[in-house]
């Protein structure tokens, strides 16, 4: 059993590109999903972006917020906090260590936990954390997203309401 952190964004859809923009909905938020490449975990599946729990991550007082907050990064090259954390273009795990001393949840609220199935192969023990962007510093970095292609072949918004018909 391995302990993970996967991270739900949420945005206004006015600030947003993609499905959420362009489709009718009752909401006026879209939720960041990221698509896994096929024969991984998850292969192929829509899901939060995410994965485990490192032991840099484990030196912070909130260890699977700075997990989803690294994650989201390395996956998406999003940049979802407003802490100085990276260097040359990096994340760099102690400038995210002392952000994460001043704000321990690094804007992320805890929403739920799941665990994966006894019958699954590879099992994990994941924090699912929210983070709400309001801020137009962080909004503006929207646009920004660069995949990590070895393990995420797209990044879209999505509506609640379509994410529950897909």
């Amino acid at each position: 059993l391995r302990a993970a952190a996967s991270l739900v964004v949420t945005a206004p859809r006015a600030a947003l590109r993609g499905r959420a923009a362009s489709q009718a909905s009752a909401f006026d938020y879209g939720v960041l999903m990221v698509r896994r490449r096929s024969g991984g975990a998850f292969g192929s599946a829509w899901v939060f972006p995410g994965g485990v729990i490192e032991p840099a991550d484990r030196l912070c007082p909130h260890p699977p917020s700075a997990c989803a907050i690294r994650e989201t990064f390395e996956e998406t090259g999003l940049l979802l906090t407003d802490a100085p954390v990276l260097s040359a273009g990096r994340l760099d795990p102690q400038r995210l260590q002392e952000a994460a001393q001043r704000s321990p949840l690094l804007g992320t609220q805890p929403l739920a936990r799941w665990v994966t199935p006894r019958a699954q192969r590879k099992r994990f023990d994941t924090c699912f954390l929210l983070l709400n962007l309001t801020d137009q510093l962080l909004l503006d970095r929207l646009h920004a997203e660069q995949l990590q292609t070895s393990e995420v072949v797209e990044l879209d918004w999505f509506a609640p309401d379509q994410l529950l018909l897909a």
